[in-house]
């Protein structure tokens, strides 16, 4: 069993042009995401996604920001009141965070291989002669010609000296929770999404093999 724990602050008290400034952050539109899948399929590319761990404590904040500090920490002496933290990373609900996060995967995936440029359609596609990146946050799904363009990007993120941490999931099989079959047949690729469906039957009191509406609860 795995267990996760996660540190976030309270945002509500920060002051624009203090504590940040700029907060918008794009993520990948969902109409961009099939179109790749489909170029894919047309010209048998390939696709591997990669996941961060703990994306936004990875990139560095560019303005100062204190924080109280969390229950459970002990101080030398005195009151915990008298101190603070000093975030050095960016972390989770800062109204900055999404954006910091972004900007740096972004400058670091132009700088690691200087042939990716943005979309001028959707700026979370990063797209270069062998490899295409889709960014979704933390997720990103690499479209590539051959093993070896994706493996040589990978290996690049690895090296730099971001130190990013991430785990290398192979070829996508879920993306945005939404589930993705390629057919070995001719490539195609079939997108499900049966969490959101199951949920929905489930809030609504229906059982999976109803057929009318007499069996609404």
């Amino acid at each position: 069993m795995k267990y996760k724990a996660c540190l976030y602050v309270h945002c509500g008290t920060q002051k624009w042009g203090m504590g940040y400034g700029e907060t918008y952050s794009p993520v990948v539109n969902w109409i961009s995401v099939r179109i790749l899948l489909a170029i894919a399929a047309m010209h048998d590319l390939l696709t591997s996604l990669i996941d961060f761990v703990l994306a936004f404590p990875q990139a560095a904040l560019d303005v100062v920001v204190f924080m109280k500090l969390p229950i459970g920490i002990d101080v030398p002496q005195g009151n915990s009141k008298e101190y603070v933290l000093h975030l050095n990373k960016s972390i989770y609900v800062l109204k900055q965070g999404i954006l910091t996060w972004f900007s740096l995967l972004s400058m670091t995936s132009q700088k690691k291989s200087k042939d990716f440029k943005p979309s001028m359609v959707d700026p979370c596609i990063f797209i270069q002669s062998d490899c295409i990146l889709l960014v979704y946050m933390n997720d990103v799904l690499i479209i590539g010609k051959t093993k070896h363009a994706i493996s040589n990007f990978i290996s690049l993120l690895k090296s730099g000296e971001e130190g990013f941490q991430f785990t290398n999931q192979g070829t996508v099989e879920n993306y945005l929770r939404v589930e993705i079959v390629q057919s070995a047949c001719d490539n195609s690729f079939e997108l499900r999404q049966m969490f959101p469906i199951k949920c929905l039957i489930k809030m609504i009191g229906l059982t999976p093999d109803v057929k009318g509406r007499e069996n609404l609860v």
